[in-house]
């Protein structure tokens, strides 16, 4: 990380979201999903430097949980004690002049 000027030291105490890419339930090694022993090397690099570490997704076409029972997460998840909040409390912000996108999801992972 020293290489692109990013310190670790910066996730001392902060909850550090980590958005891997889940488009639906499958095996790791077709790709289709974010590979799990990535993902766990970033979590293990953000529980070092004393940070708590949030899994943020919302796969396309499965629910999460099967998303990380068949790709392999389901052990890190537990092993790390990563936190996978609640998508329910999302809240739809809306922004009528931007002609990319109509909007975006905030989530609350706060308190």
């Amino acid at each position: 990380m020293a290489n692109i000027g990013f310190d670790p030291v910066q996730f001392k105490n902060k909850k550090v979201g980590l958005k891997p890419n889940f488009l639906w339930a499958s095996d790791a090694e077709k790709a289709i999903i974010t590979h799990p022993l990535f993902f766990q090397a970033i979590a293990e690099i953000v529980i070092e430097y004393k940070g708590e570490a949030y899994l943020l997704e919302s796969p396309a076409l499965d629910p999460v949980q099967k998303v990380l029972r068949v790709g392999g997460y389901e052990d890190i998840i537990k092993n790390l004690n990563v936190i996978i909040p609640d998508l329910e409390r999302a809240t739809q912000l809306l922004y009528s002049k931007n002609e990319n996108f109509k909007g975006c999801s905030i989530l609350s992972i706060c308190g």
